[in-house]
């Protein structure tokens, strides 16, 4: 690069915040050419002027390098940010009560246990933050409470701030309907685990109807089940 006496070079660089606007610390840089004289102009803000007469081609090549370098360097300092701003949600963990809360929290009669000191709300609250987890969503834990969804209903109001729950109901239950519900209404509960009737289907009346109610409230649906289901979970999810 070598312009001619007269000639303008100008330099724009935009950084752009999250949501495409120009960020703050924009900056532009103009270089000017005019009968031997070269101006250094650096914006961010309020210009900044610094002037240097009779530059020659190398020191011309050498403030436009700098300029360039540290647009660069402003452009890797926003990725930065954006980067420490990405958030990370676990979609499917499990929680286990404690022995005290055992007591209020009945199990089934031979429940499934992590192993000692694991599984906890507090565990897993310190795991999210060991890993840079935002949120999570509680999935019930059918092989400790079955269909008691309580436990799960709870912890996810008393914790919203990072969690929300997933209920797990009988397709075979009259009164299923209405615990989902009760469950999204009162407590912070925003999805259902779907599983097949006691036909071993998907597309059972008890199932469609958890479906129904759950479309109706606009929760998640959370289909557990086999590929050999897989058209039948296909055909209600069409329907």
């Amino acid at each position: 690069l070598h312009p001619a006496p007269g000639n303008i070079v100008t330099k724009h660089v935009v950084l752009s915040d999250d949501e495409g606007n120009s960020a703050p610390e924009a900056i532009s840089t103009r270089m000017e050419y005019d009968a031997g004289r070269i101006t250094t102009r650096l914006h961010a803000g309020e210009p900044a002027m610094s002037t240097r007469p009779s530059l020659d081609r190398r020191d011309f090549l050498g403030a436009t390098t700098a300029a360039v370098a540290t647009a660069i360097g402003s452009s890797a300092t926003v990725e930065a940010d954006k980067k420490k701003k990405l958030v990370i949600v676990d979609c499917h963990a499990h929680i286990y009560g404690t022995a005290e809360e055992e007591k209020r929290y009945p199990t089934i009669a031979k429940p499934y246990r992590p192993p000692a000191g694991t599984g906890t709300v507090a565990h897993l609250r310190k795991n999210m933050k060991d890993n840079g987890v935002g949120y999570v969503t509680a999935v019930q834990t059918s092989t400790y409470y079955r269909f008691d969804n309580r436990f799960t209903a709870d912890a996810a109001r008393r914790h919203r701030d990072f969690m929300v729950g997933i209920c797990t109901l009988d397709p075979d239950e009259p009164q299923s309907p209405w615990v989902m519900e009760y469950l999204v209404e009162k407590s912070n509960v925003r999805g259902m685990r779907s599983i097949p009737g006691r036909d071993g289907r998907m597309d059972s009346p008890g199932v469609r109807r958890l479906w129904e109610t759950a479309q109706r409230l606009g929760i998640v649906i959370n289909s557990l089940t086999s590929r050999a289901l897989k058209s039948q979970v296909a055909e209600m999810a069409a329907a």
